[in-house]
């Protein structure tokens, strides 16, 4: 029968030293910070796209309200009429109600070009109306252009 040998006991024993631990730490956490970094930003650009989709849709719903909406000759961007009214009640479009209006209002001089003029002199029924919603933390906006005529 052999002798025990004590070379090959602790030969056995032996594990890793701390700089190969202290290697292997370091990598492992190299890798989760940047799979949390990639998780964080990916978040960040999916809320912001979230956002410009749904101001899409308040820009598009408001546009359909206004066209729905008499004509009104030579109005303004504050002219009640043209306002989104009921459209964020019920929380519907809640984060965009505070930045949601008309930002401007041009009139149609009546030349064969179609110039757009941003005083209203005459009105020859057609306005340019410019609509813009922006989400109430600014990370999301759309804005249209609509194109109102007075029914003939």
């Amino acid at each position: 029968m052999p002798a025990f040998r004590c070379r090959d006991a602790r030969s056995a024993e032996r594990g890793y030293t701390l700089p190969e631990v202290l290697v292997a730490l370091i990598f492992l956490g190299s890798i989760v910070a940047a799979i949390i970094t990639a998780m964080g930003s990916a978040i960040v650009a999916s809320d912001a796209h979230r956002k410009t989709v749904t101001a899409d849709a308040v820009v598009r719903t408001y546009a359909e309200r206004l066209q729905a909406a008499g004509y009104i000759a030579c109005a303004t961007p504050t002219t009640n009429a043209y306002q989104p009214g009921s459209m964020f009640n019920n929380g519907q479009y809640a984060g965009f109600a505070s930045g949601t209006r008309i930002v401007s209002i041009t009139y149609w001089t009546g030349d064969v070009q179609g110039t757009f003029s941003p005083t209203c002199t005459t009105d020859n029924g057609i306005q340019l109306i410019t609509i813009k919603a922006v989400s109430s933390d600014d990370r999301g906006g759309q804005t249209l252009d609509v194109v109102k005529r007075q029914p003939s």
